[in-house]
């Protein structure tokens, strides 16, 4: 066991206390949750759009709360895939993210950020 595994499993064993779940369910839990990554994507930023050259940068974080792995992002204007990365994020923990993408106009767009998939490492 690391030091995250020794810090998890204390925090579970004071959750099991103070919540009476039973143990089975924790662990049931932890190996649906602990072997693969949960990622989520936050605080997603357009930047420098409406400079109208063609140029959109995009930014945000991948927040990783299950294994490490490679989340795989689809980035898409007006709910169109316009870009699809992979971005490995640690247990635990966040990573930013910046994308240079290319649209071809300077109408209106709805940009977003989405996660297509996740694969442990």
């Amino acid at each position: 066991m690391d030091e995250k595994d020794k810090i998890i499993a204390t925090l579970a064993i004071g959750f099991l206390l103070a919540t009476g779940m039973t143990a089975a369910l924790a662990i049931a839990q932890y190996q649906a949750y602990g072997r693969s990554p949960i990622v989520q994507v936050a605080e997603f930023r357009v930047i420098d759009f409406y400079a109208c050259d063609g140029l959109v940068t995009v930014t945000f974080y991948l927040i990783n709360q299950g294994a490490a792995g490679f989340a795989y992002v689809q980035i898409r204007a007006d709910d169109a895939p316009i870009l699809q990365n992979s971005y490995y994020v640690a247990r635990g923990d966040y990573r930013l993210v910046q994308e240079g993408l290319f649209v071809n106009d300077c109408g209106a767009r709805l940009f977003s950020a989405e996660i297509v998939g996740a694969i442990a490492a």
